[in-house]
C-alpha cells in the first residue's frame, strides 16, 4: 500500500490510519536519504533499479506485466506522480445544501431534465474542495505569513500582521484553482462586493448554455458562491448542449489534431448554414458525430430560400420589381383550399417553433422551419399555383395566391431569423413593405383565419391529394414512367362516396402529377387503383407508339443538354473562373439529366425510340 502515491491506496490508508510516506520528492525524484543508493535517483528509473537490487538479494520471487491505470500528461505523455502535499481546502457541505434545494424546488432547471439527477447525485455526495493550485497564472490565494509565522487570510492587501503587527510579510505562493475564479463570474465582473447598478441590472441572468462536462466543474460551482455570497440564484435555466464528436465517434482534442475550426467551416459554407446546424444538433440531447453533408444542406437551404425570394416571387411573380408584388388581403371567399393549405402549415409551424423554444428543444424548431419551407412551401405550394399566377385573366385568384405566398414567406423568415440571420435579413428586404431589419418586426402570432373551420377542412383535402400525387408519381417511377410525360399516366379520380371530386382538385391532382385526367377509361382497361384518404384514383399507364416517339425526341433533347453540360464543366476557364455554387449547380443539373437519360433508355420505350434513332 502507497497512501502517499495513489488515491485508491489514500482511501484505503484513511480508513484504516495507515501512515502517510511520500517517498518522491517534487522534482520527481526519489526522497530516500536512508537509502543512498536510491535517494535522487529518477523514479522511473528507480523501479528498476530496486528490482535488480530485490534480484541480486535472492528475495525477488518472480516478475510479470500486469495493465493498470495511470495518469498521464496530455501534452507530454509522462507519467503522473500523485502526492500528498498541504493544500487549501473549502468545506463544501454547508455550500451544497442551498444549491441542492434550487434544483430540487424547481428553482434551477436543467434541460433536458435528466441532467438534474446526475447534479442532485453529485452534490449529494460531494467532497471538500481543494482549490489551491501550484501554477503560474491565476488569482492569488488571499494569505499571507508574517516574519513571526503567523498565517492569516485577508480581504484587502495588508501591510502588516492582525496579531503582532509585524510587517515583514510573505504571500502565499498558490492561486486559487480555475473553477474557483470561474465560479464567482457571474456576479463578480458586476462590481461584487459592492452593489452596483450592473449588478443589480444583470444578475442574476436567465439561461446558461453549457456541456455536460463541467456540470459539476463550473456550473454547480456558480450555483453554490451565487447563492453563498449574494442569496440568489445565478441563473434559473441550464441548458446541456449535446458533445460534436469526431467523425469516427471519438472525443475531439486539439492534441490529437481531431478538431474543426468553425471560421473554416463559415468560410466555405456560410454563417447562416453553420448556425442552423448548430441550432440543428445542439439541443437534440444525444451526442452527434460531425457531419459536413449535413451543414451543406443547410447551405443549399440558404441557397433555396433567396431563389424562392427573389428568383421567383420578385423575378417571376412581380417581373422584377417588388411594387408589381399585389400583397393586399384578399376576400377570404377568394382563397382557394391549397391556399388554406398553406396557411394551416403556416400556423402549425408558428406553434412547433414557439413549442421548442419555450421548452429549449431548438433542434425541433428547426427541423419544423425546415420542413415547411422547403417542402409545404417551396416544393408543394408554389408548385401549385404557379398556373393560377401565370394566369393574368383572374385577378381575384392571383391575388390570393401572391398574398398568401408573401405572407407565408414573410413568416417563415421572421421564424427562421433568429438561426440564420443573414440570408433572412437578405430576403426580408426584397419583400413588399421591408422593415429596416427583421429585428424591429414582431414574432409571428396566428391568425385566426389560419385556424378556421374552412381552413382546417380545405388543409384536410389538400393534404389528402398531396399524398394521392405522390403514391401515382411512385407508380409512374415503378414503371419507369420519366417526369413531364403527361399522355403515359391516364387517370380517373374519385372519392370515397363514388362521385367526382371537385374540378379543381381533379386538375390540381392532374397537374401535379402530371397526367391526364379523364372521366372515365375505355372499356377492358384494368387500372391500378391508388388510394389517399377519401380519395382514389384509377390510373392506367399507356405504351403507345405516340408516347415511343414522343420519348424518343426526349431522349434527343437529354442527349444534347448533357453534352453541352459536360463541355461546359470540361473547360477550365469555367469551373475555376465561374462562382463556386453556380458550378455545383451545373453538376447537379448534369447529374439529373444523366439520371433521367438512363432511365428513358432502360424504361420499356427506351429501346424502340434508341432503335427508330
Amino acid at each position: 500500500m502507497t497512501p502517499g502515491h495513489d488515491p485508491t491506496d489514500y482511501e484505503i490508508g484513511a480508513r484504516h490510519s495507515l501512515p502517510i510516506v511520500n517517498v518522491i520528492a517534487l522534482d520527481g525524484t526519489m526522497d530516500v536519504p536512508s537509502l543512498p543508493q536510491f535517494h535522487g535517483m529518477p523514479a522511473e528509473q528507480a523501479r528498476t533499479a530496486v528490482a535488480e537490487a530485490l534480484r541480486s538479494l535472492g528475495v525477488l520471487v518472480k516478475e510479470e506485466p500486469y495493465t493498470h491505470e495511470v495518469g498521464h500528461c496530455s501534452r507530454c505523455g509522462t507519467i503522473l506522480e500523485p502526492l500528498v502535499s498541504e493544500q487549501w481546502w473549502v468545506r463544501m457541505a454547508s455550500l451544497a445544501a442551498p444549491g441542492i434545494g434550487a434544483a430540487e424546488s424547481g428553482e434551477i432547471t436543467f434541460h433536458p431534465a435528466r441532467y438534474t439527477d446526475v447534479y442532485l447525485h453529485w452534490m449529494r455526495n460531494i467532497r471538500d474542495w481543494c482549490i489551491s493550485r501550484q501554477i503560474w497564472l491565476g488569482h492569488a490565494i488571499p494569505v499571507s505569513t508574517c516574519g513571526n509565522g503567523h498565517r492569516f487570510a485577508w480581504i484587502d492587501p495588508p501591510t502588516d500582521c492582525p496579531e503582532c503587527g509585524n510587517t515583514s510579510l510573505t504571500a502565499d505562493p498558490d492561486v486559487l484553482d480555475t473553477w474557483f475564479s470561474s465560479g464567482l463570474w457571474p456576479f463578480a465582473i458586476f462590481g461584487w462586493p459592492e452593489q452596483t447598478e450592473d449588478l443589480e441590472t444583470f444578475y442574476p441572468t436567465d439561461l446558461l448554455v453549457t456541456g455536460r462536462d463541467i456540470i459539476f466543474l463550473w456550473v454547480a460551482r456558480m450555483i453554490m458562491t451565487g447563492l453563498k455570497f449574494t442569496g440568489r440564484n445565478p441563473f434559473s435555466d441550464v441548458l446541456i448542449t449535446s458533445t460534436i464528436q469526431a467523425t469516427d465517434g471519438s472525443r475531439m482534442s486539439k492534441s490529437k489534431g481531431n478538431t474543426v475550426d468553425p471560421l473554416d467551416l463559415v468560410d466555405k459554407f456560410g454563417a447562416d448554414a453553420v448556425r442552423a446546424w448548430a441550432a440543428a444538433v445542439c439541443t437534440s440531447g444525444q451526442d452527434v458525430r460531425f457531419d459536413e453533408d449535413r451543414i451543406a444542406s443547410y447551405q443549399r437551404f440558404a441557397n433555396k430560400l433567396w431563389q424562392v425570394t427573389s428568383g421567383f416571387l420578385v423575378a417571376k411573380v412581380g417581373n422584377g420589381s417588388v411594387a408589381e408584388l399585389d400583397v393586399h388581403p384578399p376576400r377570404p371567399e377568394t382563397l382557394r383550399p391549397e391556399d388554406r393549405w398553406m396557411l394551416a402549415e403556416l400556423a402549425a409551424v408558428v406553434r412547433e417553433c414557439d413549442a421548442g423554444f419555450a421548452s429549449f428543444r431548438f433542434h425541433e424548431s428547426v427541423e419544423a422551419l425546415y420542413d415547411t419551407t422547403w417542402h409545404s412551401f417551396c416544393d408543394w405550394y408554389v408548385e401549385i399555383i404557379k398556373l393560377r399566377l401565370a394566369d393574368a385573366g383572374d385577378h381575384e385568384s392571383r391575388r390570393a395566391a401572391v398574398w398568401t405566398a408573401v405572407t407565408t414567406l414573410d413568416v417563415l423568415l421572421r421564424l427562421l431569423h433568429p438561426f440564420m440571420p443573414f440570408v433572412t435579413e437578405e430576403c426580408a428586404q426584397q419583400l413588399p413593405n421591408a422593415a429596416p431589419t427583421l429585428q424591429q418586426r414582431s414574432w409571428p402570432e396566428e391568425d385566426p383565419l389560419w385556424n378556421d373551420e374552412e381552413t382546417a377542412a380545405a388543409h384536410h383535402e389538400i393534404a389528402e391529394a398531396i399524398e394521392l400525387v405522390q403514391r401515382i408519381r411512385a407508380l409512374g417511377h415503378s414503371q419507369r414512367v420519366p417526369r413531364g410525360s403527361r399522355d403515359r399516366i391516364r387517370m380517373v379520380v374519385r372519392a370515397a362516396d363514388g362521385r367526382g371530386t371537385s374540378k379543381h382538385i381533379t386538375r390540381l391532382i392532374g397537374g401535379l402529377v402530371p397526367a391526364t385526367v379523364l372521366d372515365s377509361h375505355e372499356r377492358g382497361v384494368d387500372p391500378v387503383v391508388v388510394v389517399s384518404g377519401r380519395l382514389h384514383a384509377e390510373v392506367v399507364i399507356a405504351d403507345t407508339a405516340a408516347d415511343a416517339s414522343a420519348t424518343a425526341r426526349q431522349i434527343g433533347l437529354l442527349e444534347a443538354n448533357v453534352s453541352r453540360l459536360q463541355a461546359q464543366l470540361a473547360n477550365p476557364a469555367f469551373v475555376h473562373g465561374a462562382p463556386a455554387q453556380v458550378v455545383d449547380e451545373t453538376r447537379r443539373r448534369l447529374a439529373e439529366a444523366i439520371a433521367q437519360l438512363d432511365l428513358l433508355r432502360r424504361g420499356p420505350l427506351g429501346g424502340s425510340a434508341d432503335a427508330a434513332g
